[in-house]
């Protein structure tokens, strides 16, 4: 058997890893500190233009001098994504999608931020998530309709 293929758009998901009062500690904690949250942009493929995106971002990692509320949501936040990709390597190997896959590439991520979604044509709702993000992986610990 080969084993000569990519892994791409694969979801896993652990329901109520987090607990409901750390994530609403974390968002909280998002809407105290408003002054730090910043606006991002990208290339919409829609209007064919790069344009502000339509949420509010905390980059917990980029925080100069973080004080205690700020290091509570990105040490809680590091905790529960550690638990995530052990147990999506873990996943991935018993599958036998790939026996030799490792955690190598997806456990260095310097951008873990909180977002705040607004409603817009493709959300229908107001949200927040905690994302951690490299280039190969993508974690939603927590998500909330407002």
């Amino acid at each position: 058997m080969s084993y000569d293929h990519k892994i791409s758009d694969l979801k896993y998901r652990i329901n109520g890893l987090v607990p409901k009062d750390v994530c609403k500690k974390i968002i909280n904690i998002f809407e105290k500190y408003p002054d730090l949250s910043t606006t991002e942009s990208s290339y919409k493929y829609k209007t064919e233009k790069h344009e502000e995106d339509n949420f509010k971002c905390l980059n917990l990692s980029r925080i100069e001098n973080p004080n205690e509320d700020i290091l509570y949501s990105l040490n809680e936040a590091k905790k529960y994504i550690a638990i995530v990709i052990a147990n999506y390597v873990l996943y991935i190997k018993s599958k036998k999608i790939s026996p030799t896959f490792s955690d190598k590439l997806i456990t260095f991520s310097s951008n873990i931020r909180i977002l705040k979604w607004n409603k817009h044509d493709y959300l229908r709702y107001q949200s927040i998530q905690i994302l951690s993000t490299n280039r190969n992986f993508i974690v939603s610990l927590c998500h909330r309709i407002l």
